[in-house]
């Protein structure tokens, strides 16, 4: 019996301590997740490690030429633990002093005393993470890694830097927005967001630990995952034929006290966008805010008259000949009125119509070759792609917005207000493409920003031209459409873009701007546009400006967007047709010596390869940007033309592109009158002048 007691009495001593236990430990548990919750989470903060992402360079972007027009500027971040094992009382006091003398003589932002007592008080109080500087370069870095302790390597000094990247544009403002950027939270803009694939490279991993005050600090030296740099693009862009532009927009939108406005400029063969400028007021300037150029789809105006009358060409309703009434500048299509904006021109042909932009000549002619069968005029928009967006890499692209008899807002007054212009939506480049097809003996290829990706100069991907439309119409209908729109510029609204260099062939565009209940008020907002090409005979650029709003009382195309693409278009000649008009006149000479007036010195270094079959012929060339030479038996001498700063530059003897390119880069206004080279300025050179003073040149 003693003996079952003694065995109860063991049982129940053990159920007793099990439930004392129990107790113990849902009481722990119940002041651990109530009492010392907060202190434990901030102990467990300070022991965390955990693995960081370590974001790589982003690759670099790339003008056409091999300028830099976006790269990753490495910056450092230098931070001291003043706990770590190696740093004893004795190399701190050691070499305090001498520290904090190299920091302040280095950096001179602070005396030597502020520097010892910051290092001193951040050991004092055991800081782990002790921010010395921010924003330092690389070289920076290995400069104060070489300073009295800090050369003692990390363990012994404490020493912690940090690599962080900040986005540079080399060219600040220049095509920014087409550039473009990414960002968190945001959606993408420019070649930044399209190609951010190919940018961005591979995300790697650091360990980090977190330490008291909840900084994180990295734990080894190397990276547990590298990460991979980003690889290069190469862009189609010309920074010169972008500040060219982006220069003639900006002066146009001051002058007309415009919104806003985009100008593009497209090479013909390949497609390649050269430059593209978007400009929109905010306050007293213009800034590149929106991409109008690829993002703003609106009603073209006349400029959209050129698929009108290819329509009518293609589809026999009409030849150059036709004639048409167009009754005193106005005409009546169920219950609206047509009018033409500078009255009425009698009969006249389709060509005239074309020329001077007659809204009463082409709304006629389409709507009475079309009016039974208006699916055959929209049909052939659609052949042209127009009802649909181009499928630009770069995101924001606009939609385009083509009526059809099907649409439910098609009225009978539809087909004729489409034939010039209205009723229908399109982006500026989805014009200019159209346009860039006439130039390119009709074919039709897709607007390009990018050419290339590069990883440490090697060749990754190219991106060839790409064709859209092989034949956009019949090769006669072609010759008919470029004789017209070269009759624009000599014989219709364009006349003020005439010069004696090249000839230009486009069309102007003035159209009204519908307001927020979609109705529109003459005299309300209107858009003035030009777009076309250059040289007509053998085109180069096609280039599209798109003014919005002009608020000076003028607002046709001719007179608001053409001198933007009178001086874009001048001032690329003279930097690209230079050496052709110069080789054309050589070829015509009898003597074997080129005769070169004032030249720029590359485009004479690129003259003269072309006699290097002549041994006869030799050049002594000077290192100046510009010479002047004088021939002297079988050899040509170079000799400098100085160009003082903020003089009048001598341009005599000077072709006249060369004279327009140097005056006005000089920020000088020019006019002239004859034709050959400068025999006399109005300016005597050498002499201080203002900007946009006005220079006359005489030629002979």
């Amino acid at each position: 019996m003693n003996v079952k007691k003694d065995i109860l009495w063991r049982v129940y001593l053990a159920f007793f301590l099990v439930v004392l236990l129990s107790a113990g430990v849902v009481f722990q548990m119940f002041r651990l997740q109530t009492v010392k919750r907060v202190a434990l989470k901030q102990m467990a903060d300070s022991l965390t490690t955990t693995f960081e992402d370590i974001y790589p360079i982003r690759g670099n972007i790339y003008a056409a030429d091999g300028s830099l027009m976006a790269t990753s500027i490495p910056n450092y971040e230098v931070r001291m633990d003043m706990k770590v094992e190696g740093l004893t009382k004795e190399l701190w006091d050691a070499n305090i002093d001498s520290l904090s003398w190299c920091m302040a003589n280095y950096f001179k932002d602070k005396p030597v005393e502020q520097y010892k007592n910051e290092f001193t008080q951040a050991r004092k109080k055991k800081n782990r993470y002790f921010l010395i500087k921010r924003k330092l370069s690389h070289t920076q870095i290995k400069d104060i890694k070489k300073f009295p302790l800090f050369r003692l390597g990390k363990y012994k000094s404490g020493l912690i830097t940090m690599q962080t990247t900040m986005r540079k544009l080399p060219f600040q403002k220049l095509a920014m927005r087409t550039i473009g950027f990414t960002r968190e939270g945001v959606r993408p803009v420019g070649i930044e967001g399209a190609y951010n694939e190919y940018l961005a490279g591979e995300t790697g991993k650091r360990l980090m630990q977190r330490i008291s005050g909840g900084v994180k600090i990295p734990i080894n030296d190397e990276n547990e995952i590298e990460p991979k740099d980003g690889q290069d693009i190469i862009t189609t862009i010309d920074v010169n034929f972008q500040d060219i532009t982006e220069s003639a927009l900006e002066k146009a939108l001051i002058d007309n006290g415009a919104r806003h406005g985009c100008a593009v400029v497209m090479e013909v063969s390949t497609g390649h966008i050269k430059a593209i400028a978007n400009l929109t007021k905010e306050g007293d300037y213009y800034i590149e805010k929106y991409n109008y150029g690829i993002g703003e789809s609106a009603e073209p105006g006349s400029t959209f008259k050129l698929v009108s009358l290819m329509a009518l060409l293609e589809h026999g309703k009409a030849t150059p000949n036709t004639m048409v009434n167009t009754e005193g500048g106005q005409a009546k299509f169920f219950d609206r009125t047509m009018r033409d904006s500078k009255g009425g021109h009698g009969t006249i042909s389709l060509k005239e119509g074309f020329e001077i932009s007659s809204n009463v000549a082409i709304s006629k002619l389409v709507y009475n070759g079309f009016s039974k069968e208006p699916s055959k005029f929209t049909n052939y928009i659609a052949s042209l792609g127009l009802n649909k967006p181009l499928g630009l890499p770069i995101f924001g692209e606009g939609h385009p917005t083509v009526k059809t008899p099907r649409s439910r807002d098609w009225y009978g007054t539809t087909l004729p207000w489409m034939s010039i212009g209205y009723e229908i939506r399109l982006t500026p480049l989805q014009t200019l493409t159209v346009y860039n097809a006439v130039a390119n003996n009709g074919v039709m290829v897709k607007p390009q920003f990018v050419t290339e990706i590069r990883e440490v100069g090697k060749l990754v991907q190219q991106f060839p031209t790409e064709t859209m439309n092989p034949k956009i119409c019949s090769d006669k209908t072609l010759a008919q459409v470029r004789e017209m729109l070269e009759g624009v510029v000599e014989n219709g609204t364009g006349t003020s873009l005439k010069n004696e260099l090249f000839k230009i062939a486009g069309k102007t565009g003035t159209s009204l701007v519908a307001n927020e209940e979609g109705t529109y008020r003459v005299g309300g907002r209107y858009q003035a546009s030009f777009v076309g090409y250059f040289p007509a005979n053998k085109p180069a650029y096609t280039v599209i400006v798109v003014i919005n709003n002009p608020t000076k009382g003028i607002y046709y195309g001719a007179d608001v967007a053409g001198p933007v693409f009178k001086e874009i278009s001048s001032k690329i000649y003279a930097r690209t047709a230079t050496t052709k008009s110069y080789l054309a006149s050589f070829e015509s000479q009898k003597t074997p010596m080129p005769l070169v007036s004032n030249i720029n010195q590359e485009y004479l270094s690129t003259l003269m390869s072309i006699y290097k079959s002549n041994k006869n012929i030799q050049i002594e060339p000077d290192a100046a940007t510009w010479v002047k030479t004088k021939p002297v038996v079988n050899k040509l001498e170079a000799q400098p033309v100085y160009q003082k700063k903020n003089a009048v530059p001598n341009v005599e003897g000077m072709v006249l592109s060369d004279a327009i390119y140097l005056l006005e880069n000089a920020g000088l206004r020019v006019r002239f009158s004859g034709a050959g080279k400068v025999v006399a300025q109005s300016l005597e050179p050498g002499k201080s002048y203002k900007p946009k003073d006005i220079i006359q040149l005489q030629l002979n």
